[in-house]
């Protein structure tokens, strides 16, 4: 019941439109209901979010200027100061990163996050039983609706890919919850200074 209320207030209170795609459109509804019963209050800052901020008052930032986020800038450079949020969200954004440059995207979010501060992160849970059905499922769609995304993600993880990388980054996993076979979303507190 207290599922059915959030997914029912997330319509209620948030006025953006989700996007025509059907396939993401269903996820990021689940995932945005999810993501937002584990947030915790305090500065809220959004990464990639498109036009879909997690929450009116997240502060929104985006590398893409057409989507009108708050601040246009890149993830691999936040233009913050050191422990400016308590929490930083990044949903389905990490894909879209080389290997290399995830490091520097969970540096870059550790600095700007408090102590303790929160972290959620989302992205599709790529393994090798689901990848032929993701594949066909994404490309599908995103031909469709969203072509400029069809070869945006170049640095796909899996789950435990994911976690363990998080765990380099000094990030302590609190929660985890998975959405179908292709989604997932980690939530973590980020450790030492």
């Amino acid at each position: 019941m207290f599922y059915l209320f959030n997914y029912l207030k997330c319509f209620m209170e948030y006025s953006y439109s989700y996007p025509q795609n059907p396939i993401p459109r269903q996820f990021l509804t689940k995932r945005h209901v999810y993501v937002r019963s584990i947030l915790r209050s305090g500065k809220i800052l959004d990464l990639g979010c498109n036009r879909y901020k997690i929450v009116t008052c997240a502060i929104s930032l985006d590398i893409d200027a057409d989507v009108k986020p708050d601040v246009v800038g890149s993830c691999l450079n936040l233009p913050f100061p050191k422990d400016s949020f308590d929490v930083v969200t990044a949903l389905e954004l990490i894909e879209h990163f080389c290997s290399q440059d995830q490091g520097v995207f969970l540096n870059e979010i550790h600095r700007v996050l408090k102590q303790n501060g929160q972290f959620i992160v989302s992205t599709p849970n790529i393994n090798e039983s689901t990848r032929k059905l993701h594949d066909f499922l994404f490309y599908v769609s995103h031909s469709i609706y969203a072509q400029k995304d069809v070869y945006a993600h170049i640095g796909e993880l899996n789950h435990s890919q994911l976690k363990h990388k998080l765990l380099n980054h000094r990030f302590k996993i609190v929660s985890d919850k998975a959405f179908s076979i292709f989604n997932y979303v980690v939530g973590c507190e980020k450790l030492g200074s």
